[in-house]
């Protein structure tokens, strides 16, 4: 049986390179859970994962493109035969594009908004079956303060942020009757270590969102 299964506590951890993504793995880690990292570059997921298992974390990594269903798709497929069903899936996957909102091309927008939206509702739908046959589950996203207040400079991730915060309250309104809890971190500032916004601090936000399960959104400033 793999180390995985017997861990019988998973969380999969989607976009783990933004800066907060191994502390939230560290997190939930330190709380008897395992760890499964998926993104896009091999090279930096297998660095993630080497990092955790040089701590003597439970980690394990799929690559995947969240913008690619099939792909997805796949490594779910994977994630499911080799590590078990996940209970906690965190989505923290984003395009930081630096451009103003005139100068955004339509490509660029789509593309921005497949990575900070659509692989959002990707993702869940892989794991929803899995959710409501074991009758809980626990979806997290990492929201930004865009949403709220936009950025001339970051107009497609504020138009992204703004749209994922907006699933998140509809999804989890849908989806509380099954005792699938739904919520966003939206974290108000930029990240950065020895500050207030420092990946430990928002990664403790993380856990008592799970932990606790009484609040859509947990606005972190």
């Amino acid at each position: 049986m793999d180390d995985m299964k017997q861990n019988h506590k998973l969380t999969i951890i989607v976009g783990p390179g933004s800066g907060i993504g191994l502390s939230i793995a560290r997190k939930f880690a330190s709380n008897g859970f395992g760890v499964v990292l998926v993104a896009r570059k091999k090279d930096r997921l297998h660095q993630c994962v080497s990092e955790l298992k040089n701590l003597g974390i439970n980690a394990f990594g799929v690559p995947a493109d969240s913008t690619d269903p099939s792909s997805v798709k796949n490594a779910f497929e994977q994630i499911r035969t080799k590590y078990g069903v996940p209970e906690v899936l965190i989505y923290n996957a984003v395009i930081r594009r630096k451009k103003a909102p005139s100068c955004l091309t339509e490509e660029e927008l789509m593309n921005d908004f497949k990575v900070n939206v659509i692989g959002a509702k990707t993702c869940i739908t892989e794991v929803l079956p899995d959710f409501v046959k074991q009758k809980k589950g626990t979806f997290l996203v990492t929201g930004g303060g865009f949403a709220l207040h936009p950025s001339i400079d970051f107009s497609s991730m504020s138009l992204g942020k703004a749209a994922l915060r907006n699933f998140i309250f509809s999804l989890g309104e849908e989806l509380q009757t099954k005792n699938i809890y739904v919520g966003t971190v939206t974290i108000m500032g930029k990240i950065e270590k020895n500050t207030k916004y420092d990946p430990e601090r928002i990664a403790q936000a993380y856990w008592n969102m799970y932990s606790d399960q009484n609040k859509r959104e947990l606005i972190f400033k």
